[in-house]
């Protein structure tokens, strides 16, 4: 990339490299904070609880970006908890069984990195498939949003505060620029928190400062691992695109290597997550646009957030501040987010030919009607067969494979990267 400041491996001067890894900082803080807070809110009621998870969610992302900058792809690239484990948590409800699953998926993904064998699902996850795997993730999580709008104050007045606060977030989206524009989320929480609490003020608990880390219970269900496995197959490719994505952006070397490290350090933070019983983390594709944005590539930048992220995760009563926001808030933000996902998957989708279109129709009514469906629907199901059969993901990423191996040619994977990675150090 042209016109860059400060390159890869460029360290910036003292006061810019504060500068940037503050611009950072209020980009990613505010991501954690909604994916830590949607996945306690669903897990617990309990405030207390609420903060220590979302204690566990800085800590892990924060010591993820860490190894990620110093040993994994060593690019400038922001991990947090991956949209599609939150779904997955959600759809399966089942507490133990999910981490435990998801920490033995984590080591089959630093498996599959390390053995490179990452590049054969390259035949399963089409263009198309991956822009499907967003729309099935929003549609999964929508009764989750449902359920904290509708979960605590007035019905009438969270739903009408959602869609004008959604409305408003979409609106400034156009109107703002530069750093308003990138911390758009983190002026949202706040700005929504004030409104919200002014019409409905609460008491707030000052906490003692307390950090729990080792709280897992083995829990193996089959039927939960082989859910979980499908999940995971998505979020490879979501973390191997998303670091292909800045690699090329910024004409970095050798990306096939950093493809691998990246993918080990994802498995091996998602083994901890699955002990820590905290949503495990996916590289954000959002970092180009930081990136453009700060004229910076420098992955320096991003060393102070990790070490800022994990200092955070011991001060309890900061991260309380954080699990005492409305729900009805942390809903709305949330929505707003999820509205890019599906404007990101829609441009991403192609449609050629008739086979074409009954995939991507055929495939989401699947996932939106088992989503949907009452839970009467699958009560003479087999056990074993419940979390894959009456998982609207799940069915829907597989109708998905299915028809497109059957009613089309192969397409190309999303970014093709043996091949295109440049000579010399990495």
């Amino acid at each position: 990339m042209k016109n860059l400041k400060y390159g890869l491996d460029e360290i910036p001067k003292f006061a810019e490299l504060l500068s940037l890894s503050f611009y950072w900082l209020v980009v990613i803080t505010p991501i954690l904070i909604i994916g830590g807070r949607i996945v306690s809110d669903f897990h617990f009621s309990d405030a207390f609880e609420k903060t220590i998870y979302v204690q566990k969610v800085f800590f892990v992302s924060g010591l993820t970006i860490l190894f990620q900058i110093l040993f994994g792809h060593r690019l400038p690239l922001i991990s947090g908890p991956s949209a599609i484990l939150i779904a997955g948590i959600y759809a399966i409800n089942d507490y133990f069984a999910s981490y435990t699953s998801m920490a033995i998926c984590g080591l089959f993904v630093f498996f599959l990195a390390t053995k490179g064998k990452v590049y054969s699902l390259q035949k399963l996850f089409t263009q198309k498939i991956v822009a499907l795997v967003f729309l099935f993730i929003i549609i999964t999580l929508l009764p989750l949003v449902l359920d904290l709008i509708t979960s605590e104050g007035d019905l009438t007045f969270n739903v009408a505060f959602s869609i004008i606060f959604v409305s408003s977030l979409l609106i400034l989206t156009k109107l703002l620029r530069g750093f308003w524009a990138s911390n758009l989320l983190l002026v949202a929480l706040f700005s929504g928190t004030v409104i919200y609490l002014l019409i409905f003020p609460r008491s707030f608990e000052i906490i003692e400062p307390y950090f729990a880390g080792f709280q897992f219970h083995f829990s193996f269900r089959f039927e939960v691992f082989i859910s979980f496995l499908f999940f995971y197959l998505a979020l490879i490719v979501n973390d191997v695109s998303s670091i292909y994505s800045v690699a090329k952006m910024i004409e970095a070397e050798k990306i096939d290597e950093r493809i691998s490290r990246g993918l080990s350090i994802t498995g091996l933070s998602n083994f901890l997550s699955g002990i820590l019983s905290v949503v495990g983390t996916v590289n954000y594709a959002m970092s180009p646009g930081i990136i453009a944005s700060t004229r910076s590539a420098s992955r320096f930048a991003l060393l102070p957030v990790a070490f800022m992220l994990i200092l955070f995760s011991f001060f309890p009563i900061l991260i309380h501040c954080f699990a005492m926001i409305p729900k009805t808030v942390i809903a709305s933000v949330f929505i707003y987010v999820l509205c890019y996902q599906c404007i990101f998957a829609l441009k991403s989708l192609k449609i050629e030919g008739f086979g074409s279109f009954l995939t991507i129709l055929i495939s989401i009514l699947v996932c939106f009607s088992i989503t949907f469906a009452p839970k009467w629907v699958f009560e003479n199901i087999p056990d074993v067969l419940e979390p894959v059969v009456g998982n609207g993901f799940i069915a829907g990423l597989l109708v998905a494979i299915i028809f497109e191996r059957v009613l089309r040619k192969k397409d190309k994977f999303i970014s093709e990267t043996r091949g295109h990675g440049k000579e010399g150090s990495g």
